[in-house]
C-alpha cells in the first residue's frame, strides 16, 4: 500500500513522524513517501518536481494531511489533496491534526474524516483502519510503545519550532466576553487627561479589532492579539493619517469589565496640530 504523505516543508519532522510510525506497523507492505525526505531513498529524486509528485498522487492509495494551525489552509497541501479525490485508485483523503481541534477544519478538508495526531485513540484507530487495507490487524497494547515514541516526536518538534511556540501557543486567546461597547481615558505621562472616547471590541479567531470613536468624531482602527496570560497588545493608526500610529498593552482584568495599560506613539488630538511622540496611561470600562 502507497501512501503520500502532504506537508508544508516547515513541518517536514512532523510527516517524518508520520512516515516512521507506518512503517514500524506496516513493514514492507506499507510505502510512505513526502516530499522532504532527505534520505538516499526518499524524497524529490532528480527530474522536474511536479512531475514526480503528480506521479508520485497517481500511485498513492491514500494521501495523508499533515495540519497545523500555520498550515491547514496552505494551497499546496489542499492542492494535492484535491488532485488525489480525482485519482480513481485513491482510495481516501486523511486529515490528521496536531495542535488544532478538528471541527476548526474549513473548507474541502473538513468533509473528510480527521483524526488528532496528539491523541493515542485517534492514532490508534487511524492506524488500524489503514492496516485492515493490506490485511494486517493490531491490539492498542501491542502498538502501544510506538505510538508513544510518534506522540514524543511530534511533542519534540512543537516545542522546538519556533512558529509554534512564538506565534500559536500564547497567542491568540479569543475572548467573546469582551465584544461591545467600551468608554476609555486616556492619560498623558504626567497624569492629565489626553482624551475621553468610546470604542467597540470585535473579537476573531485570530485577532481582535478595536474601532475606536476619538473625541473630534474621527474614528481610529486597533488590531493585535491576546495573550494567555490576558495582555491585549495592539497596534493603532489613524483613519486617514497612518503617520499616526502607535502601540497599547492592557491587561484585562478578571471580571472582564475593565482594561488598563500603556500606550505610546505619534498621535494628535486631532489632525491640525504637529505630530509628536507621546505616552501615557488608559483605563477602559465596558459599558453595561
Amino acid at each position: 500500500m502507497r501512501i503520500l504523505i502532504s506537508h508544508e516543508h516547515r513541518e517536514s519532522e512532523l510527516a517524518g513522524a508520520v512516515h516512521n510510525l507506518l512503517t514500524k506497523l506496516g513493514g514492507d507492505r506499507i510505502l510512505p513517501w513526502y516530499s522532504s525526505d532527505t534520505r538516499p531513498d526518499g524524497g524529490m529524486a532528480a527530474g522536474q518536481w511536479w512531475n514526480i509528485l503528480h506521479e508520485k498522487i497517481q500511485q498513492s492509495d491514500f494521501v495523508i494531511a499533515v495540519l497545523t494551525r500555520e498550515s491547514m489552509d496552505r494551497p499546496w497541501i489542499l492542492w494535492e489533496c484535491g488532485l488525489a479525490t480525482g485519482q480513481e485508485n485513491t482510495l481516501g483523503v486523511i486529515p490528521v491534526v496536531f495542535n488544532i481541534d478538528k471541527s476548526e477544519l474549513t473548507g474541502p478538508l473538513a468533509s473528510f474524516q480527521a483524526y488528532d495526531g496528539m491523541d493515542f485513540d485517534d492514532v490508534f484507530k487511524m492506524c488500524a483502519q489503514l492496516l485492515t487495507h493490506i490485511k494486517l490487524s493490531i491490539d492498542a497494547d501491542e502498538v502501544r510503545e510506538d505510538i508513544e515514541e510518534f506522540k514524543s516526536e511530534v511533542s519534540t518538534f512543537f516545542e522546538n519550532d519556533a512558529m509554534t511556540r512564538l506565534f500559536s501557543a500564547g497567542f491568540h486567546k479569543p475572548d467573546k466576553g469582551l465584544v461591545g461597547e467600551w468608554e476609555a481615558t486616556w492619560y498623558n505621562a504626567d497624569g492629565s487627561i489626553f482624551e475621553e472616547d468610546t470604542f467597540t471590541v470585535h473579537m476573531y479567531d485570530d485577532k481582535v479589532r478595536i474601532i475606536g470613536q476619538g473625541a473630534k468624531g474621527y474614528a481610529y482602527p486597533m488590531e493585535g492579539r491576546i495573550s494567555a496570560n490576558r495582555y491585549m497588545s495592539l497596534t493603532y493608526w489613524g483613519e486617514t493619517h497612518l503617520s499616526v500610529t502607535g502601540t497599547v498593552l492592557l491587561k484585562i482584568m478578571p471580571d472582564g469589565r475593565k482594561m488598563k495599560g500603556n500606550w505610546s506613539g505619534h498621535t494628535t488630538k486631532d489632525f491640525e496640530e504637529d505630530l509628536g511622540l507621546v505616552k501615557g496611561t488608559v483605563v477602559c470600562t465596558k459599558k453595561a
